[in-house]
């Protein structure tokens, strides 16, 4: 269909090609030849003038009006001359000739020519001529040619849409019908073998072998494909018993270490409570001992006593809390920040008043939001304990401030040494500490970045750090409102 209207466009292209030129040739023909053809006759006028001139000038001299109208009659065959007038040196009529019809047409133009007789002139002969004659025939003539040459045009179109539809519409439809009977989507190389059966013509040829190379290489392409299929179809069959396979292994040690760390945890719950109460007794006793009038020596030993306690029980706290957090998620409620952050301080106040250090709280009592008040008071517990185990002159602030109605900054600021913001991520772990030699200055396990560090994660919160100036540390809590 595509090229059968291709021939139909080219011959209807050839037809308009044809008509321009032709009416071009038209054009061209009508401003040429009806200029010729007057200017031929008017030589011709001249001519016969010329001929007749003799025998004119003779008539005229001897005034023979019989002899002077045959010569004049002469001129009725020659269609373009209305009239003719004959006149003596005075221009006086001697004899005229007039044609029947010379009234209806409108003179082209009067020509006149000298008689002369003896070398001597004795009168003129002059002639009216009409162009009407002239450029009818000039019109036949060219309509004539302009036909004829229309008609060569329309054989030559004939011919010429002939030959294109033999050479190359027909061959292009062929070409078309073959290749729109192959399956592109199973394409093999014995399809595109059809081709080689029909032979083409020149550039129709060279279409062929491009079309069928292009074929051969979708044929590849396909074959290439397919295996690739097959050979993936396998793989991932292959992969998706190998997955479920691993998923299965993965999911036994999953449990194992699931159950593992269930038993550590347990394990760890048990033998920290086990360990907190003979520990209680012991700091019961060492503190009624604390209360008696003992000897100096064994007051020393007492308090000695009495602070290892207190050490050990800080850490086993911290170990509980630490285990607590695997417990999961939080005990979400409402609750007054100042509340929290107030209780979490004041159970500060008589060991930041040992060290002489000043503890300062600015909370504005309204503030409230939603959340664990416990985890936080945990959180608080350890950077406050921080915070002062590292100063040892100034003080310690805790403020806090509510960004919007969705963000709360508890910030909890120290004037100690300050601290190594390189270390902040390590520090960060379990069981890590900036010092960590046999002769480190703090005591303690490593374990309260840790806690407060998986406190803000579970509150879907963030932990960072400033150093103050001139020395001194801020480290500010971002926490949530998880009201939502």
């Amino acid at each position: 269909m595509i090229t059968q209207h291709l021939s139909m466009r080219l011959a209807l292209w050839m037809v308009l090609v044809t008509v321009l030129a032709q009416f071009g040739h038209a054009i061209y023909r009508f401003s040429t030849d009806i200029p010729q053809a007057k200017q031929a006759g008017l030589q011709e006028i001249e001519k016969v003038v010329g001929s007749l001139r003799p025998a004119l000038s003779e008539a005229l001299f001897q005034y023979n009006e019989s002899v002077s109208a045959e010569v004049l009659k002469t001129f009725e065959s020659y269609p373009s001359v209305l009239g003719v007038w004959l006149l003596d040196e005075d221009e006086e009529l001697v004899n005229q000739w007039n044609r029947n019809n010379s009234a209806e047409q409108i003179p082209w133009m009067t020509r006149q020519w000298l008689l002369n007789y003896q070398k001597k002139d004795i009168g003129f002969v002059r002639i009216a001529l009409s162009d009407q004659h002239m450029i009818k025939q000039a019109r036949e003539n060219i309509l004539s040619n302009v036909g004829f040459s229309s008609l060569m045009g329309v054989v030559t179109l004939l011919l010429l849409y002939w030959v294109v539809q033999r050479q190359v519409a027909r061959p292009i439809i062929q070409l078309a019908n073959i290749v729109k009977n192959i399956n592109t989507k199973e394409l093999a190389a014995k399809d595109v073998a059809s081709l080689d059966e029909i032979q083409f013509k020149a550039e129709i040829q060279t279409l062929k072998l491009s079309i069928q190379a292009i074929l051969v290489q979708l044929a590849q392409n396909l074959a290439d494909k397919k295996n690739t299929m097959v050979l993936l179809q396998q793989f991932n069959e292959d992969l998706e018993a190998r997955v479920k396979i691993r998923t299965q292994q993965l999911n036994i040690a999953k449990e194992k270490a699931e159950v593992g760390s269930r038993s550590k945890t347990d394990f760890l719950n048990s033998m920290t409570h086990e360990l907190r109460t003979p520990l209680n007794s012991i700091m019961g006793f060492s503190n009624i001992l604390k209360s008696q009038e003992l000897p100096e020596k064994w007051q020393k030993m007492v308090d000695n006593i009495h602070e290892s306690g207190t050490q050990l029980l800080t850490i086993i706290s911290d170990i509980i809390d630490f285990v607590d957090l695997d417990d999961g998620k939080l005990n979400v409620q409402l609750f007054s920040l100042y509340d929290v952050i107030s209780a979490t301080t004041h159970l500060y106040k008589a060991t930041a008043l040992h060290k002489n250090l000043v503890m300062d709280m600015k909370v504005d009592n309204k503030l409230i939001m939603h959340g664990d008040p416990k985890r936080l008071g945990i959180a608080l517990r350890h950077l406050i304990d921080n915070a002062i185990k590292f100063t040892e002159q100034g003080g310690v602030v805790i403020k806090c401030e509510q960004l919007s109605s969705d963000i709360i900054v508890i910030s909890v600021e120290d004037t100690g040494i300050g601290i190594d913001l390189g270390k902040v991520a390590r520090l960060s772990e379990s069981f890590v500490q900036a010092d960590s030699g046999l002769n480190r200055a703090k005591e303690g396990v490593g374990l309260g970045l840790a806690i407060v560090g998986r406190i803000c994660k579970k509150w879907d919160g963030e932990i960072y750090f400033k150093n103050l100036s001139p020395q001194g540390t801020q480290v500010l809590l971002r926490l949530p409102n998880l009201k939502n």
